[in-house]
């Protein structure tokens, strides 16, 4: 079964998340940003972007992303209330996907399934 680490502050979302991604075939672990583990074979990491309160700001979202990526070595994929994040550029450098909420169920499981298929091949 793919692991997919979920970095996310809400634990119904995480709740939530988990759900709909087993449907799908996959493990997920939600933990929130403050508390990150290891690194502990995930094949992919979706977070959400922890802004605490602030302004969206480019460089502040690309650079946890960065980060996330770095540590875990593998693709990140952004869930994102963030209008502009959606529409930045530049984080698309940083993320392998970015999906705005709210979201759509079955567009998340595709997407999900669509990075790991492109990991296999």
């Amino acid at each position: 079964m793919d692991k997919i680490l979920l970095i996310e502050d809400d634990p119904e979302t995480i709740r939530l998340f988990r759900e709909i991604l087993a449907e799908s075939g996959f493990e997920a672990q939600g933990v929130a940003h403050d508390s990150l583990p290891e690194a502990n074979g995930y094949g992919l990491v979706i977070t959400d972007l922890d802004m605490r309160g602030k302004r969206y700001s480019s460089s502040d979202a690309r650079a946890w992303v960065r980060m996330v990526a770095d540590r875990y070595g593998v693709p990140v994929v952004v869930v994102t209330g963030h209008a502009e994040a959606v529409l930045d550029e530049a984080m698309r450098l940083e993320a392998v996907d970015i999906i705005g909420k709210p979201l759509d169920v079955d567009d998340l499981q595709r997407r999900v399934a669509a990075v790991f298929s492109t990991r296999t091949h």
